[in-house]
């Protein structure tokens, strides 16, 4: 009997072992697949009851934190020590709320790595359990190491930042949006071009709300109707800012990709209003050069002319004081007509201005006093006295402010105000004195303030349309700018400036007028035209002031002043027609022997290449027509 007792005893024991053995090797595997799915997710597990203070770590969660595995984190307070100070307090509230919401506990933090010696990043997600009444009973969950991905989204905040930064820069906007045409993006700049308070945020509101109504679905149709190969589009057009000021756009779109699937569209958003107003001015004077060709030519033959008929005048007044009278009349009219000639070259480029320094603020005055004279509106006239006296065409910008309070009374249905003021103003550094006209009349439509300085355009009905054209080309031959802001029924203001320049480029000396007689000076003169030569010498040979000789042939001229380097004063022409040589040319020609020559360029035609040549202190300028005395003064002028 015991021997059978000893037999089931020591089956039984040999089951048991069998089950235990197999018991273990189940564990083994639910351990090593426990561990193999740690490896495999990036973490480590952890567990505790909040019924102690026990808490149980695996082995991958130790080598996560970089803790050997003998010193083994099994308690809460080792567990909590690890994370960094400053991030403590922050994983305690989010367990504390976790517990509160019944919610999965997921926090990020800092804690020290022994492996890596350094603070490293961590993530922990974890699940709390409860009992029927709500009190939490244990906590489980995983950890893993994330500071790669921290450093990548560290870096792509770095990348962003910096890209806002650079976008900031650009001169334009620059937009990002989705396939809906919602906004994701946006710049400073293009809130500026919007007039839009920069702290508002324009991500999530559709772009189409910044288009124009008429051009909105003609926009987005193209965009969502690009494919791969269109890599852009480009659209113009007129939009209202947020202030209600009416800006050209220039608008640049590209769809954006993600593999073979679009996104959305990146593009850039440009304000051309300036460079619409300058292509404007530029066909403005493109349709002048004709215009500028045929008048330039006329006006020139017409007043050498006027010179040949006023210097003839002249000299019957020398021999023949019977008929002073008569001469004095056809001196009027030829002044008149030459009036007219110099207005007909102020549409060209072929007139210079005769700058003489002078008191804005008198030619202001004079020109309201004539316009007064004759209107029933109120004229408020605010002038700066510390104006000092600046260079001008004293005639051309009196018919300048003449032009423009003619068109001020006359804008005006019923009794108005039109008020001139006159300020020093400062631009990139440069002064300027600002001239400011500003009326409360009828106003000028919007799609005609580009055209009012365009030759012949005109809303009046008796209008000739070369008014405000004259005032354009004068004051654009001062190197001044002109600006003009209307509203319908609520008056126009035009702004014009022009450079603060003290020292007269007429180059006026403030001299006693030389004695002509007590030194006969030497002076040689060269014009094609023989009639205005000859009778210039026999004035000058009356008057006995001055030993003039005079030469039509600008080669003859060259080799007589050659032999003769004794003259003290050259009187050009500079258009010699029929000749190889100009008169620039033969200055140049002249200042090769003689660098320091003083000569004065006769011609009616005045042009940049004259402002450039007597910008040189021994050179100076005289339009035709103009009478002995004219000549003598610019002589004196010139020899003082």
């Amino acid at each position: 009997m015991l021997y059978i007792i000893t037999i089931l005893v020591l089956v039984a024991l040999i089951i048991t072992l069998l089950k235990y053995n197999s018991l273990l090797k189940d564990y083994n595997i639910l351990k090593d697949r426990f561990k193999e799915l740690q490896d495999l997710s990036g973490t480590g597990y952890f567990d505790g009851s909040f019924a102690d203070e026990k808490v149980w770590w695996s082995e991958e969660l130790h080598r996560k934190v970089g803790r050997p595995i003998e010193d083994r984190i099994d308690t809460k307070d080792k567990a909590i020590g690890l994370i960094y100070e400053e991030d403590r307090e922050g994983y305690m509230l989010a367990i504390q709320q976790a517990i509160q919401t019944k919610q999965i506990l997921e926090e990020e933090y800092r804690a020290y790595s022994q492996e890596y010696n350094e603070l490293r990043h961590f993530f922990t997600k974890a699940k709390i359990t409860f009992d029927d009444s709500g009190n939490p009973l244990m906590m489980q969950g995983v950890v893993r190491d994330v500071t790669a991905e921290k450093e990548i989204e560290n870096k792509l905040i770095y990348s962003e930042k910096r890209y806002q930064e650079l976008t900031d820069l650009l001169p334009i906007g620059v937009f990002e949006i989705d396939n809906d045409f919602n906004l994701i993006y946006t710049n400073k700049k293009l809130l500026e071009i919007y007039d839009i308070e920069q702290d508002k945020e324009l991500i999530g509101e559709s772009i189409i709300d910044y288009l124009p109504s008429h051009k909105s679905k003609d926009i987005s149709n193209k965009l969502e109707s690009m494919n791969p190969d269109d890599y852009l589009f480009n659209s113009e057009y007129k939009v209202n800012t947020a202030t209600n000021n009416q800006i050209d756009i220039l608008l640049y779109a590209s769809p954006i990709y993600n593999k073979n699937s679009k996104i959305g569209y990146r593009g850039t958003i440009a304000d051309i209003t300036e460079r619409k107003r300058e292509q404007l001015e530029l066909q403005k004077i493109s349709k002048l050069e004709s215009l500028s060709s045929l008048a330039g030519g006329i006006a020139h033959n017409f007043k050498n002319i006027l010179s040949a008929i006023t210097l003839s005048v002249d000299m019957i007044k020398m021999q023949n004081n019977t008929n002073d009278r008569e001469l004095n009349r056809i001196s009027s009219s030829l002044d008149k007509a030459n009036a007219i000639a110099t207005k007909f070259q102020t549409y060209t480029k072929s007139y210079l201005p005769n700058y003489n320094l002078c008191d804005i603020n008198d030619i202001v005055s004079d020109a309201a006093d004539l316009v007064k004279a004759g209107s029933t509106n109120r004229f408020e006239l605010d002038l700066d006295k510390s104006i000092e006296e600046i260079d001008l065409d004293e005639m051309q910008i009196h018919e300048v402010i003449m032009n423009l309070l003619l068109n001020a009374d006359q804008s005006m249905e019923s009794t108005g105000s039109v008020k001139v003021c006159t300020e020093i103003a400062k631009i990139n550094n440069e002064a300027y004195v600002k001239l400011i006209v500003e009326d409360n009349g009828t106003g000028i439509e919007k799609n005609h303030i580009d055209k009012i300085f365009n030759p012949f355009f005109t809303t009046k009905k008796n209008g000739h349309g070369l008014g405000l054209l004259t005032v354009h080309s004068i004051i654009k031959q001062h190197n001044g700018d002109i600006t003009v802001e209307s509203e319908i029924n609520e008056g126009t203001k035009i702004e014009i400036l022009l450079p603060y320049k003290k020292t007269s480029t007429s180059k006026l000396k403030n001299s006693e007028s030389l004695n002509l007689s007590k030194k006969k000076y030497n002076i040689a003169m060269l014009d094609d035209e023989e009639i205005i030569t000859s009778t210039i010498k026999e004035m000058f040979d009356l008057k006995g002031e001055m030993n003039l000789t005079v030469y039509n042939n600008p080669e003859v001229f060259l080799e007589e002043y050659s032999k003769n380097n004794g003259f003290d004063l050259v009187i050009l022409d500079i258009n010699l027609v029929g000749y190889k040589l100009n008169g620039y040319e033969v200055l140049n020609e002249i200042r090769k022997s003689n660098k320091d020559v003083k000569s004065i360029l006769f011609s009616a035609l005045m042009n940049e290449e004259v402002k450039k040549q007597i910008n040189d202190e021994n050179t100076y300028a005289l339009n035709k027509p103009a009478n002995y005395n004219t000549i003598r003064n610019k002589i004196i002028e010139a020899l003082a």
